[in-house]
């Protein structure tokens, strides 16, 4: 049996991405999909995590920043402890 999932939210429900960040790994899917979410109401936020490997990436993160200041975030490359505190911080990967 699946959870229940009308249950309210007290809080913005994180999305996470850990990858190299290129457009091939899905990094402009993800942004867009957060976009897409927040233009139908859905009070999520989007945490990047890893580093940046393709300068198509840039003015997607860029904007991103820009039009969702409190909503988004690109914390770079993580390691070891890193990417547990990562995983920990977010709620759907």
């Amino acid at each position: 049996m699946g959870r229940e999932t009308n249950i309210p939210r007290q809080r913005p429900q994180w999305v996470g991405m850990l990858s190299n960040l290129t457009l091939d790994k899905g990094a402009g899917e993800a942004i867009e999909a957060f976009r897409e979410m927040r233009r139908r109401g859905l009070d999520v936020k989007l945490r990047l995590a890893g580093p940046i490997t393709d300068a198509a990436v840039v003015p997607l993160v860029e904007k991103a920043k820009a039009d969702f200041p409190d909503s988004f975030e690109h914390i770079g490359p993580v390691y070891g402890e890193q990417k547990f505190e990562f995983f920990n911080s977010i709620d759907v990967f």
